[in-house]
């Protein structure tokens, strides 16, 4: 019984750092096109450095928002 709640366990813990990772890219993402699509240069940096903050306050896992750590 016990080796079915470790596989159980770590299923559950792949499928959310799973989903983490896909959160975080897509937050990246939105912050990137932000980042390219605004004509003010220091409000486009200010932008993407928001998402990586929302990235980091949101524990996603993603190389560029662990770093900060």
């Amino acid at each position: 019984m016990t080796a079915n709640y470790g596989i159980s366990s770590a299923i559950q813990s792949f499928t959310k750092t799973f989903i983490n990772a896909i959160m975080a890219g897509i937050f990246i993402g939105i912050a990137g096109t932000v980042f390219l699509s605004v004509q003010f240069p220091p409000l486009g940096a200010f932008l993407f450095a928001f998402g990586l903050l929302t990235i980091l306050c949101y524990k996603f896992k993603l190389f560029t928002g662990a770093v900060g750590y």
